[in-house]
């Protein structure tokens, strides 16, 4: 394969991704899943309920987390596209070294210091820093696509596969998680959390090596319009590049839609089955819930490749999903009485939220290209850095939801849990994440013109300078 690398580069060849590279590209995502497991579902009740942080201290330490977040995300942009690239690549680089960091750090996530104040300070800390580690390897991760890949056709089969395999780690790690939870926590106590979460993230880093693997010799193979430089961008470059498409910030508001239910709900899920969904008598079924939400969503994540090669414009893909998100979620609300149909209705939202996810990114990619041809320096790096904004603005999102309402509450879980409490988790799950997916469909429709016709000539306009370059 080496050799072929080399061949390809000396004769400007581009060449195809290789069958294995379609097959088991998303392992990444398979294991982000999977690392980010137990701190999605365990993270707050671990703080709240193992740690008895009082509601006011949570709200503060989350709220900090939240914004630092917030604030440090473009950092990982700015660390991959203005750092000098290291010998295993620009790209590759990152998924190699970065993983390796966020395994050690993590212990800080489960870890009870003997008193709550420092127990939340020390997880506040530890974790703004994780994240920043977390966004930067991922951002790599995504931005391996547009480089390898010299046609749209595979670079969208990759995208698919990514959220394919995120799926299907989520339906993994969300039914071993509880399972294996409820079954070590009569040996282990409270440490069964920390046990369960360093091995997971062990698990992140060994699939971040496979892809870093497969990826050896197509970094910079892609086509021109999305191709990796190995230039170093300016902080005048990058803000630059966001200045000339402010299409970005629609597109940005609408990939919350997807990232709120990410976060917010697995957040609120051990709550709504521990005290909620039929008073709390259905805690053995959060395993299945998670297993048939992971199976659902994977079929969406998959669907949606059909869709974006039946309806090549990928914003009418996200018109037609929004709205049955929004509308499935809150539904939920009448129907905590049940589990079965509770769970029918997460599964339905869950398919089209998964739907969403590959257009999203891959309109992250058109952006850049036209930033590209206007500028003339490629900035994918800074504009998929800046798609993790998504994700940032929903754990603020999630952060203000979950501290509003565990203050507003006076949450104890060493108190009777009463009728008020439970509303309030109804009322965080099924109405937050049913507005966000409405303002997503409204800034896309009203505000997002990127269509295939622009960026085809932008495309076009690159390719134009760089024969013009190389003449």
């Amino acid at each position: 394969m080496a050799e072929v690398a080399e061949v390809a580069k000396a004769t400007g060849e581009k060449r195809h991704i290789t069958k294995t590279m379609r097959t088991f590209w998303g392992i990444g995502e398979f294991g982000e899943s999977i690392g980010t497991m137990m701190g999605m579902m365990y993270g707050v009740f671990f703080l709240t309920d193992i740690v008895l942080v009082p509601p006011a201290l949570l709200a503060v330490t989350t709220m900090l987390g939240s914004v630092a977040s917030f604030v440090l995300t473009p950092v990982a942009g700015m660390i991959i596209d203005g750092t000098k690239p290291m010998k295993w690549g620009k790209l590759r680089s990152f998924v190699l070294v970065f993983p390796l960091i966020f395994l050690l750090l993590s212990p800080f996530s489960f870890i009870s210091w003997g008193h709550p104040t420092v127990t939340a300070l020390i997880i506040c800390f530890t974790g703004m820093i994780g994240g920043l580690v977390y966004t930067t390897m991922v951002t790599a991760n995504v931005s391996l696509i547009p480089s390898m890949c010299a046609y749209d056709e595979e670079a969208n089969a990759l995208t698919s596969n990514r959220m394919i395999y995120a799926s299907l780690g989520r339906m993994f790690g969300g039914y071993i998680a509880p399972v294996i939870i409820m079954a070590a926590i009569a040996t282990l106590g409270n440490s069964s959390y920390l046990v369960l979460h360093i091995a997971f993230t062990l698990f992140l880093f060994c699939c971040y090596l496979v892809i870093f693997r497969l990826s050896k010799g197509y970094e910079g193979n892609g086509a021109a319009s999305v191709k990796i430089s190995e230039e170093r961008l300016t902080i005048k470059d990058m803000v630059t590049a966001v200045r000339i498409t402010p299409e970005i910030v629609p597109l940005m508001i609408a990939d919350i839609t997807s990232s709120l239910g990410s976060f917010l709900m697995p957040s609120l899920v051990i709550y709504m089955f521990t005290y909620v969904v039929e008073d709390g008598a259905q805690l053995g079924m959060m395993a299945i819930y998670n297993l048939v939400v992971g199976i659902v969503g994977t079929l969406g994540a998959y669907f949606s490749r059909w869709m974006m090669k039946v309806i090549p414009d990928k914003r009418y893909v996200l018109y037609i999903t929004y709205l049955p998100i929004a509308g499935f979620v809150f539904l939920t609300r009448f129907f905590v009485g049940n589990v079965f149909i509770f769970i029918v209705l997460v599964a339905i939202m869950t398919f089209f939220m998964w739907i969403t996810q590959p257009p999203e990114t891959a309109l992250y990619y058109d952006i850049a290209v036209i930033a590209e041809a206007k500028m003339g320096k490629n900035p994918i790096g800074i504009f998929l850095a800046l798609a993790q904004y998504a994700p940032r603005v929903a754990g603020i999102i999630n952060g203000i939801v979950l501290s509003t309402l565990f203050v507003s509450m006076g949450y104890d879980p060493t108190k009777p849990i009463t009728e008020g409490i439970k509303m309030g988790f109804i009322n965080a799950f099924s109405l937050v994440t049913c507005v966000i997916p409405i303002l997503g469909w409204l800034a896309m429709f009203f505000f997002f013109k990127v269509t295939p016709a622009r960026v085809a000539q932008a495309r076009e306009a690159i390719a134009a300078r760089d024969a013009a370059g190389n003449a």
